[in-house]
């Protein structure tokens, strides 16, 4: 079967091959044992979203999105579509009246911007500035100062990783192929250093490690030479 891309919105290469978390969870038991038995598909579905949790260390290519927020007059606060699985800021474009990119907004890390930025009632044309609050919750993102409207930069454009999110059950990682199976290895190496010998974990994790390090030189997202991800 070839591959194809599957079009929903925001989302990179997930193929058509991609397992859903219960056949994930059978394929972990191959290599561990106890297919069958409920109490080890629990297990290897915990040992599964822990191999998750560790991937997400890592900013990734695949996940990369971009979202364009409109300026609403005086208004700072906006939230994003992907809040739920918001990882961190890439770089904010100010766009003109015809949507052509044009300057870069600083982004101030939330908790210099609690220290350093009083509440500003003064409304500006142009943002100096952008932070994002409670990022692993609501990911609202905060302009200052607040907005004029009409101005002559009445949009912004925002890059941002998101994390790989759980799979929920008859679910799939939406992930690309490669990554799942390196994924799945990361389940295998946790399962198998809680109920093997020694010489069996160091294996199953040294082949973890080896599936993860070349994941990573393939789609790990790096910044170009001026900090900003292109």
């Amino acid at each position: 079967m070839g591959f194809y891309f599957v079009p929903q919105p925001g989302s990179l290469p997930q193929t058509s091959n991609n397992r859903t978390r219960s056949e994930l969870i059978d394929d972990i038991l191959e290599f561990t044992g106890g297919e069958g038995d409920k109490d080890e598909q629990r297990r290897a579905g915990r040992a599964l979203d822990s191999s998750v949790r560790r991937f997400n260390l890592t900013a990734w290519r695949f996940n990369r999105r971009q979202e364009e927020i409109t300026f609403l007059d005086d208004t700072a606060e906006y939230q994003l579509t992907a809040a739920a699985v918001f990882r961190n800021p890439l770089r904010m474009r100010l766009l003109d009246d015809s949507d052509v990119r044009r300057e870069y907004l600083p982004w101030v890390r939330w908790e210099d911007w609690t220290k350093f930025d009083p509440d500003q009632s003064s409304k500006s044309s142009v943002p100096n500035y952008y932070t994002i609050r409670d990022a692993h919750t609501t990911a609202t993102v905060i302009f200052s100062p607040p907005l004029a409207v009409p101005t002559s930069r009445p949009k912004a454009l925002l890059d941002y990783h998101v994390r790989i999110a759980f799979a929920a059950d008859g679910a799939v990682l939406q992930v690309p192929e490669e990554v799942e199976e390196a994924l799945v290895s990361e389940a295998v190496a946790i399962m198998i250093a809680k109920t093997r010998s020694f010489e069996d974990a160091r294996g199953a994790r040294g082949s973890a490690n080896a599936l993860f390090a070349g994941i990573r030189m393939q789609y790990k997202d790096w910044p170009d030479s001026a900090g900003h991800m292109e």
